[in-house]
């Protein structure tokens, strides 16, 4: 009878907490005005990033003095000023597109529905007011902090992979995950998060408090992977002008989209500087080589660097608990012949 008593209390309390967890969740969707289905609608003030005239659309809408399109990237700098998405207004990531804010302080206002890959690396991205952050693609912080601020919503789908690298992120009120979080630096939980997903933190990291339904899992000890070498090597000179470029890492790897940047620059009168049209693929599980298109410009420094962020290890002990170097890119050059 004691049994049977006990598993009643047992249930009673799992029923009573769920009904908690339930209550919790319909507040924050009411608040997202979303519905836990998600339904595509499209409102006036609505502005789906699915082409190169929607990242040039975003621009004007937040007020963006720089902003350039890439192959499905809208990058978006103001060089550290403000840019605000307005209150009121909605812009959907369409799948396969992303949007990289890069050192810019970006107050959003209103709405982001994340459904392709939205990445921060600039300064911070505050949310403020009644906006609302909701995530079924993939969410990187690099040196960048996310706070939601005031009546802000954090809302992290099943599809959703937050990843805070070296940025943190800050839950002033309200947070729900469905989805993944994983937590190599800072997450902080001021209101309530209802966790439902998985929220993995790196080992020696800090657990937040104030998380309700599934706890937290630490991590066993990892590194992130190290560039080891390069050719040419930093400093380099005389480098053929069909050299390619080869990067191995140590360990297994896999590079995310827009990881890495390559220009040139020949010391002209006025100097000349401009991008390099390459290709990229993996020869190895640790190595991956860059061909120039074009042969290289003689006489000319050719730069490359790549985030540390998006160049990310193998293994399945996620995040990892030692970012080194804890830089936020690595960058070498060299001299063409």
């Amino acid at each position: 009878m004691d049994v049977d008593h006990r598993a009643t209390r047992t249930a009673s309390r799992t029923r009573r907490a769920a009904a908690v967890l339930a209550a919790v969740l319909s507040a924050v969707l009411a608040a997202t005005g979303l519905s836990a289905t998600d339904p595509p609608a499209r409102a006036a003030t609505a502005l789906v990033i699915d082409s190169p005239a929607d990242c040039q659309r975003l621009f004007t809408l937040i007020g963006a003095t720089i902003g350039s399109v890439g192959r499905r990237t809208c990058y978006v700098s103001s060089e550290g000023s403000e840019v605000h998405l307005p209150a009121g207004h909605t812009v959907t990531i369409a799948p396969g597109w992303e949007v990289m804010v890069d050192s810019v302080v970006f107050f959003n206002e209103g709405t982001i529905r994340n459904r392709g890959f939205f990445r921060a690396s600039g300064d911070v991205v505050n949310n403020v007011g009644s906006a609302v952050f909701d995530n079924a693609g993939r969410l990187i912080l690099g040196v960048s902090d996310m706070s939601f601020l005031d009546q802000s919503v954090f809302l992290n789908r099943e599809k959703g992979h937050v990843e805070l690298n070296i940025g943190g992120l800050s839950i002033g009120d309200h947070g729900y995950n469905r989805g993944v979080i994983d937590v190599a630096t800072s997450l902080q939980v001021g209101g309530t998060l209802v966790n439902h997903g998985k929220i993995r933190i790196a080992h020696g990291g800090e657990v937040p408090g104030n998380i309700v339904g599934r706890p937290p899992v630490v991590m066993p000890y990892d590194e992130a992977p190290v560039l080891v070498s390069s050719y040419p090597t930093d400093g380099a000179v005389g480098v053929p002008r069909r050299a390619s470029i080869v990067l191995t890492f140590s360990e297994p790897v896999t590079a995310i989209r827009s990881w890495y940047s390559a220009s040139y620059l020949l010391a002209e009168d006025p100097p000349v500087r401009a991008a390099l049209r390459t290709r990229y693929y993996r020869v190895a599980p640790n190595k991956y080589v860059i061909d120039p298109i074009d042969p290289l410009p003689a006489g000319a420094e050719i730069f490359v660097w790549f985030y540390t962020d998006l160049v990310t290890d193998q293994d399945r002990i996620d995040p990892p608990g030692a970012w080194t170097p804890v830089e936020y890119f690595v960058s070498l050059s060299f001299t063409t012949r």
